[in-house]
């Protein structure tokens, strides 16, 4: 199967063993603020995922007439409750128990030894309620529109639907301040969708405010005909390209601008994306095979591509024919020469900067992978045996043991690499196994190897008896470190043997094709594990050469087996929340000019050259800037040539140049009536006849090494008399 990954989100990851009989239960009483039962109430477990580090559904129910509730059948773990009435009309305001506004402020109830939980209630207050009627511009009622409220933080608050009236009704929500969206469905799919106050995007949106137990009105809409963008897609030999995906965006100077709407090419490669409002869009085209992604028209990014206008009712179109990508092949064996299954093939674009994006496959049963789709460019290969079959060393192309060391691979649009192939060496083992204070084993846990300066190599998790093993591992020296969640947004780390961090632990001496067994661990606060309260924090301020702040710059926090992501706001800020105590490094990437401008902080040109950012728990470290695009020469001091001499034909004048930097060197341009006088390129200019009666002007251009090229140009003058 093909991967798409990025480098710096990797890992692996196991699943928590469920019991053999879950008889765990919540329950629980659901009123209204007058006291009566909350009939039609659904109320949703969400069960903590400890591998994920987040909150997911796990069940639900309904309750009775009278407000009662039971969730059964519930395995022993933490769980966090919601109670969301069922109905889009309920006057209700959902929250989570107890008391909360979202589930990260939740508190949690834990279910133990399949015990039942009970007292597990709620009473909703009575929500604000906004309506209004959709109509099309003749003012006829539309039915069928969703109508959707978004809060301040992007979520899905109230929705439902216009009647046949076109009028709708949105109801429990909070005191706040919300969007609305009016989205064309079921009948209504002739319309353009829009955002109030007559806005095509969101971004464009006004927001609505209210007060919980009021009720406001008059949130009308007055839909358009849609619109759409059409056209065929092929390949560049002209073959129709089915399975592209085509995605709309609403055009913006930088950027892809917010998603509008996406279709997926046919077997003739045709596509047709509707329900557009009239405006400006751009079009990209994705493909997951062997074709190369671009934007309409033939643009390798956002910034560079050409806008769709798009009328009401009308249809756009918009074709494209994108390149056929290489491709590398190769098998994979081990020293005996049988084939090696599960081995992971990445093509990595050797690095300019920044976020590397690379392309992946499998090898299967025989051994053998194909890497369709890439790019011409130079690349690197590394294979990759975490999740290997057999215990076999990973190695970059070509017989090398580091990524710089690889041999670098250039491909062309439309090659076919073969035998790009490898065979690996048997590899070695570090095995133990992980325990709570009470000797109990904790599965799950994560392990995470180092190298020796504190480099994250790869990571494992323990199975349902707290055992693991890491293999795959060449000769070496090693560094292991351990992370037990403990269900309510902490967990429990330490380093072997029993150090707090990463330069304090023990070293692991690993022979070849050896198996090091007994590096074991208990973690516990009263043995000298450390409580990681993931409450760090990066922060820092991204500007152009000029020192005017970027917005929208992709931010990568990479911490080797994981990283987190951010963006720049207005003001060219950008933080991260909610970090482990780590070591870090961090890339910047933008759109300029249309071209790719990244970095790895600080001022490094790519990962392997960043500076390690050692994070420690709780830690607000800001300060980590970066400036994009090329730096800005200083510009030369300069002044308007003047004119000197005689305006009559038959004589010559000159330019004079004053106050320019020393050194300066300077070319000239002269120009009668503002049109350049062929070969008019000297000092002085003798007047011929041809210019009586012109006005005359000279651009005199100056340049400098080190300096910004200026041209200043004169005033004009007098027309040149006759002799």
């Amino acid at each position: 199967m093909v991967l798409a990954l990025l480098v710096v989100i990797a890992g692996v990851l196991g699943a928590s063993p469920a019991r053999a009989v879950d008889t765990g239960a919540i329950s629980g009483v659901v009123t209204s603020a007058d006291g009566g039962g909350a009939g039609g109430v659904s109320v949703i477990a969400h069960r903590y995922q400890s591998a994920w580090g987040y909150w997911a559904w796990h069940t639900s129910v309904a309750t009775d007439a009278n407000g009662s509730y039971t969730l059964s059948g519930l395995p022993d773990a933490d769980y966090r409750i919601e109670f969301r009435p069922f109905s889009d009309t309920s006057d209700l305001i959902a929250e989570f128990w107890e008391d909360a506004g979202d589930i990260f402020s939740a508190k949690t109830v834990s279910v133990a030894s399949g015990a039942a939980v009970t007292d597990v209630d709620a009473v909703l207050g009575v929500g604000a309620a906004i309506s209004g009627a959709v109509t099309d511009e003749a003012g006829a009622p539309i039915a069928g529109v969703s109508v959707r409220a978004i809060d301040e933080m992007g979520r899905w608050a109230s929705s439902g639907f216009t009647n046949a009236a076109g009028v709708y009704r949105l109801a429990g929500l909070r005191t706040g301040s919300y969007l609305l969206e009016f989205a064309p469905a079921l009948l209504s799919t002739a319309f353009a969708g829009e955002w109030w106050e007559n806005a095509a995007s969101r971004a464009q949106a006004t927001s609505v405010s209210v007060a919980a137990g009021a009720e406001v009105s008059g949130y009308d809409a007055v839909l358009s005909l849609a619109g759409a963008v059409a056209g065929t897609v092929t390949d560049s030999n002209g073959t129709p390209a089915s399975g592209v995906i085509v995605s709309v965006y609403h055009a913006q100077t930088s950027g892809a601008g917010e998603w509008a709407g996406s279709a997926m090419t046919d077997e003739t490669g045709a596509y047709r994306v509707g329900g557009l409002p009239a405006g400006e869009f751009k079009v990209a085209f994705s493909s997951s095979g062997s074709l190369l992604s671009e934007w309409f028209d033939d643009a390798a990014y956002a910034d560079t591509a050409t806008t769709v206008s798009i009328g009401a009712g009308a249809t756009a179109t918009a074709d494209a024919e994108l390149t056929i990508g290489a491709t590398v092949t190769g098998v994979v064996t081990d020293q005996a020469g049988e084939p090696v299954a599960g081995v992971e093939v990445w093509a990595r674009p050797v690095s300019t900067g920044g976020p590397i994006y690379a392309s992946g496959a499998s090898t299967s049963s025989d051994g053998a992978y194909t890497l369709a789709g890439l790019a011409p460019g130079d690349y690197r290969v590394e294979f990759a045996t975490q999740n290997a079959s057999s215990n076999v060393v990973g190695e970059w192309w070509d017989d090398a043991t580091s990524e710089s060391a690889a041999t670098v691979l250039p491909l062309s649009a439309g090659e076919i690499a073969s035998d790009v192939s490898a065979q690996l060496a048997a590899g070695s083992s570090i095995t133990g196994a992980l325990r709570d204070g009470d000797g109990a084993p904790l599965a799950d846990s994560q392990i995470a190897l180092y190298d020796t300066d504190g480099q994250w190599l790869r990571s494992g998790r323990a199975g349902a008896d707290g055992t693991y093993e890491l293999r795959g591992l060449p000769a070496g020296t090693y560094r292991a470190g351990f992370t037990a969640d403990n269900g309510d947004g902490s967990s429990l780390k330490e380093w072997w043997d029993n150090a707090a961090d990463v330069a304090s632990a023990d070293d692991i001496v690993v022979g070849t094709a050896e198996t090091v067994a007994e590096i074991d661990a208990v973690l516990s606060l009263d043995d000298g594990s450390v409580l990681e309260t993931y409450t760090a924090t990066l922060s820092g301020v991204v500007t152009d050469a000029l020192g005017n702040p970027l917005e929208d710059v992709s931010v990568t926090i990479d911490a080797g087996y994981w990283g987190d992501g951010a963006r720049t706001d207005a003001e060219g800020w950008w933080t991260s929340l909610g970090l482990p105590s780590d070591s870090y490094r961090v890339s910047f990437s933008t759109e300029i000019d249309g071209a790719l401008v990244s970095e790895w902080w600080d001022d490094a040109a790519d990962r392997d050259s960043a500076t390690v950012i050692r994070l420690g728990n709780g830690e607000q470290r800001t300060g980590i800037d970066a400036v994009l695009g090329a730096e800005v020469l200083p510009v030369l001091e300069s002044s308007s040539p003047k004119i000197t001499g005689p305006l009559r034909v038959g004589k010559t004048v000159k330019a004079n140049v004053r106050q320019w930097t020393d050194g300066t060197q300077f070319t000239y341009q002269w120009s009668a009536d503002g049109a350049p006088i062929p070969n008019a390129t000297e000092t002085g200019l003798v007047l011929t006849p041809e210019l009586k009666g012109a006005r005359l002007t000279v651009a005199v251009t100056g340049t400098l090494a080190g300096y910004q090229t200026v041209v200043e140009t004169s005033a004009p003058t007098a027309p040149v008399a006759a002799r």
